[in-house]
């Protein structure tokens, strides 16, 4: 298990994005969390954690996949000199416009395939992959962690949260309302993707992620990218999170609900059937 000054260390974390988020998305966000799950909050805590220890002084960062993820804008906040990508215009708007809120010099944002990103070698001290090369088909995984790592410059990290398979042959889906509960499905139907559009959930009807098994994180993301694994974290969910999530209410759906849910996780470095994984990985010198 983490030892206990990492334990609270990801807990004091949380509170300032749960706090941020306020600020991102005003009061609206005491109800709906805009994407701020339970894992998020351990996710991005980990990736600030991590940066923070290894860069130092050094201050440009990648969000690879941003979508409408409030870890740019913290990014940004606290002076990092921030670029994102995405495929969805629209998630670029929203993070020039939320971005420009906490520095003057607002933050860059860059349309781009994850698997060509648009930038010179050695062009970024860190990147963030927060659950977004897990959800591009094929070897597009493989080919995103391999071109992330040739922006990063020698001694940078990339941090990258992947989920891991419920069942043991279980390696993806294409199920666009994974993690809506069946009750919620029937209720809504086919107005569900415009429906999470409208809280920048971009589905649309095509979906895709991938699910990680040990091996599967060696071949597909730690041997492309030529990065050395220095750390891991895993997450697992408990019962009552697991049962509030897929019976009654969707991941991320209720701000104050998913913030007291970060507790039902266990953490560790070393877990049986995790949900997830963070790596922390860095380019040789």
């Amino acid at each position: 298990m983490l030892g206990i000054t990492e334990e609270f260390q990801v807990g004091q974390v949380s509170k300032h994005f749960f706090l941020h988020n306020l600020k991102v998305n005003g009061p609206k966000a005491l109800i709906y969390c805009f994407g701020l799950s339970a894992s998020r909050y351990i996710e991005y805590s980990a990736a600030l954690i991590f940066v923070l220890r290894a860069t130092q002084h050094r201050r440009t960062v990648l969000e690879v996949g941003c979508g409408h993820s409030i870890l740019a804008t913290y990014w940004t906040r606290y002076g990092f000199d921030t670029t994102v990508v995405d495929i969805a215009d629209n998630a670029l708007k929203w993070q020039i416009r939320k971005g420009k809120s906490f520095s003057k010099s607002g933050m860059a944002a860059v349309q781009a395939d994850a698997r060509f990103l648009p930038f010179k070698n050695g062009s970024f001290d860190a990147a963030s992959c927060i659950s977004s090369i897990e959800h591009v088909p094929h070897d597009g995984d493989a080919k995103a962690a391999s071109e992330v790592s040739r922006v990063l410059s020698n001694g940078g990290v990339c941090i990258i949260s992947l989920s891991t398979p419920e069942v043991r042959n279980e390696a993806s889906t294409d199920d666009w309302a994974t993690g809506i509960p069946a009750p919620l499905r029937r209720l809504f139907g086919s107005s569900l993707p415009a429906i999470m559009s409208k809280v920048g959930v971009d589905r649309k009807h095509q979906y895709f992620e991938r699910y990680y098994s040990d091996q599967d994180i060696t071949e597909r993301i730690i041997r492309p990218s030529n990065c050395k694994a220095e750390d891991r974290l895993f997450l697992r969910s408990k019962f009552l999170m697991r049962f509030l999530h897929r019976k009654l209410i969707p991941t991320g759906a209720l701000t104050l609900l998913e913030y007291m849910l970060v507790r039902f996780f266990s953490l560790g470095r070393k877990l049986d059937h995790p949900d997830a994984v963070i790596l922390k990985l860095a380019k040789p010198n």
